[in-house]
């Protein structure tokens, strides 16, 4: 017996913040970017991006979901987004207002610029992908 098409393509796993879930416009989705994509083309897609969190629930989600799903050949793409999030989103997330960041100031005078602080932010999300990767034998593509 032959199997269909949707058999033979592997499964297609994204992840990421708000742009893994596609173009907003305002507070909503309207149209769901490459998940979209992947789904026209009769793949399984599972989309574990969530808006208003930290890469590192993101990473969290995906690892569950490539426990609960992977095989071996699926395809996994990692949509970044700013890697500071990770670190004012308790401070900023439902709060509309100026305020100071006090989480932020205190590790932007820790790692003593910016650039530096973004730097080793981004390799803690990178770790993290990492051990995803290797604890599912797995390739991650970041986008």
């Amino acid at each position: 017996m032959t199997q269909s098409l949707n058999e033979q393509k592997p499964n297609v796993f994204i992840a990421g913040l708000s742009w893994g879930r596609g173009e907003w416009v305002g507070p909503n989705v309207v149209h769901k970017g490459i998940e979209q994509y992947f789904i026209d083309d009769r793949y399984r897609v599972y989309n574990v991006s969530k808006p208003r969190t930290t890469h590192t629930r993101v990473n969290q989600l995906l690892d569950q979901s490539l426990a609960e799903n992977y095989t071996v050949g699926d395809l996994i793409f990692w949509i970044q987004a700013d890697p500071i999030i990770d670190i004012i989103h308790e401070e900023v997330i439902g709060k509309l207002t100026n305020q100071k960041l006090p989480r932020l100031s205190e590790r932007l005078a820790q790692e003593g610029s910016l650039v530096n602080l973004i730097s080793k932010q981004q390799q803690i999300i990178y770790c993290e992908l990492n051990n995803i990767a290797v604890n599912h034998n797995a390739q991650i593509h970041c986008i």
